[in-house]
C-alpha cells in the first residue's frame, strides 16, 4: 500500500484547523499545530517529510510571516510548498505572502474542493521540479 503525503496544518482557530483537516484527510497524513512554533517544531522532526504547508498568517507565538522567514533558511526544508491561509484576504497581504515564499492563497471559509485542487496541484508541481533538478544534475 502506498503511503500517503504528509501535510502541516498550522492553524490556531480549532473549528478552521479541523475543516482543513476534514478536507485533507482522506487523500493525505495531515499533521496540526496551533501556532507557528508548534509547526516549526514538526517540520524540524526528522521523522516527518512534508509535502506541504498549510499556513494561517495569524497564529499566536509565531505568526506566518516569521514561520516563513525561518523555513526560507532550512536547506532541506525552505523549498516545501505554502499555502497561506487568512479571513482578510487584502491585495497587499497577499503580494507580501507571495514575496516571503508562499506559494499559494487562500481566503476563508474554505471551499473544499479548490483546497483539494490547490494542494493537489501543488504537490504536483513542487514533485516534477523537484525530479527535473535531479535529472539536471
Amino acid at each position: 500500500m502506498k503511503r500517503k503525503k504528509k501535510i502541516l496544518i498550522i492553524e490556531n482557530d480549532q473549528k478552521n484547523r479541523e475543516a482543513l483537516s476534514e478536507i485533507l484527510s482522506k487523500d493525505y497524513e495531515v499533521l496540526e499545530a496551533s501556532n507557528g512554533k508548534e509547526g516549526f517544531d514538526l517540520l524540524k522532526d526528522a521523522s516527518n517529510v512534508f509535502s506541504l504547508i498549510v499556513l494561517n498568517l495569524h497564529t499566536p507565538i509565531m505568526d506566518g510571516y516569521e514561520f516563513m522567514a525561518l523555513l526560507s533558511k532550512e536547506k532541506s526544508k525552505k523549498n516545501i510548498p505554502v499555502i497561506v491561509t487568512t479571513s482578510k484576504g487584502s491585495e497587499e497581504e497577499e503580494i507580501l505572502c507571495l514575496e516571503k515564499g508562499a506559494s499559494d492563497f487562500i481566503v476563508k471559509p474554505y471551499n473544499s474542493e479548490i483546497v483539494k485542487k490547490r494542494v493537489a496541484s501543488l504537490i504536483r508541481l513542487n514533485e516534477a521540479s523537484v525530479l527535473l533538478n535531479k535529472v539536471e544534475r
